[in-house]
């Protein structure tokens, strides 16, 4: 497998997550909640899935680069499923 089509299918996401989906923890999965989501580089994957994906980052820049990634996924509603706001760990 080419590395460009590797990229092509995951995005850029970081290892852990790759992990999870080879081990199938996301299989099924039609809904995801990222806190603090950034720009949405654990999401692309999601998107391309066809799952109806949230988000929320105290970042307006990287939420509003969000949307726009995300206004190409005709089943996504970008401002309504990414938000600015702050996250508290518990």
């Amino acid at each position: 497998m080419k590395s460009e089509h590797i990229w092509e299918t995951f995005g850029n996401i970081d290892i852990y997550l790759f992990d999870q989906l080879l081990k199938g923890t996301y299989d099924g999965c039609k809904t995801v909640l990222d806190a603090g989501c950034g720009t949405g580089r654990k999401l692309l994957y999601f998107l391309r899935g066809g799952v109806q994906v949230y988000g929320v980052d105290q970042n307006a820049e990287a939420i509003a680069q969000l949307k726009n990634l995300a206004s190409a996924f005709p089943h996504i509603d970008p401002e309504e499923n990414f938000r600015v706001g702050r996250t508290i760990a518990v």
